[in-house]
């Protein structure tokens, strides 16, 4: 039980100093790891992207607002669709018609 009320200090403590934007003292007074620390790198540079974004789409910037949700490094994967693929295998023009059935 000591041991659970040591780790509520120390988060608490370094919720103290996060909102003082004291953010490395806050990483280091939590007690995470090298791993966890980079999650939270992570995140908050995703956050930052998010609501840039958001701020582009409410100026009617929706073209900005992609390129910044755009994961940097990362090669955007080519959107597949069933018609993209009959007209690779050639029967492009085919109809078709998609069907759900319970079973």
């Amino acid at each position: 039980m000591a041991r659970y009320l040591e780790k509520y200090r120390a988060i608490f403590s370094a919720v103290a100093f996060a909102e003082m934007n004291e953010h490395e003292t806050a990483l280091e007074l939590s007690g995470l790891g090298y791993g966890m620390r980079k999650k939270v790198a992570d995140l908050k540079q995703y956050l930052q992207r998010v609501f840039a974004a958001t701020a582009f789409t409410d100026v009617a910037c929706h073209d900005m607002a992609v390129e910044m949700l755009k994961e940097p490094g990362v090669k955007a994967r080519e959107t597949r669709s069933f018609s993209r693929f009959l007209e690779e295998v050639g029967l492009q023009g085919v109809r078709f018609q998609y069907v759900v059935a319970r079973i």
